[in-house]
């Protein structure tokens, strides 16, 4: 899958609220990748002709063109997620996932905002090309 990083980043935030979330056609597939390690789950997941279908569809719409699957376009998605009590930065351009810090449910929101603010802002404070996207409790739920 070229050109996913959006997609994978995606499938971290959903993957890793599946509890909280209902992900329908996903859930298939994060069942059947449950028990092996993370490199079969990539693996598995470039066969998912499914997958990559809405996620070259979903690329298509909006108001920019779409790059081609293979093109380089110095723009990528990273997701951070909560597990097991510690702020994690999943990125597919990394090796494997970067444990920051603790954390909890009250604070990670908090915790992520300051780990954007130490990682990433502060070397392109004037930078449009940043955006921010939060997966969360709808407004009067725990």
């Amino acid at each position: 899958m070229g050109n996913a990083c959006g997609t994978i980043a995606t499938l971290h935030a959903l993957a890793n609220n599946s509890s909280l979330v209902e992900t329908g056609k996903l859930t298939e597939f994060l069942q059947k990748v449950q028990t092996l390690p993370p490199e079969a789950r990539g693996e598995q997941l470039g066969k998912e002709d499914a997958i990559q279908t809405v996620s070259e569809e979903a690329a298509h719409h909006g108001d920019t063109a779409t790059p081609a699957a293979d093109a380089s376009t110095g723009h990528h998605f990273i997701c951070f997620i909560h597990f097991e009590g510690h702020l994690y930065e999943m990125d597919g351009g990394k090796p494997f996932p970067v444990n920051h810090k603790e954390t909890n449910e009250q604070n990670f929101l908090k915790d992520t905002i300051e780990i954007v603010r130490e990682n990433f802002l502060k070397y392109a404070p004037d930078s449009l090309d940043f955006s921010l996207i939060s997966l969360g409790p709808l407004s009067g739920e725990n």
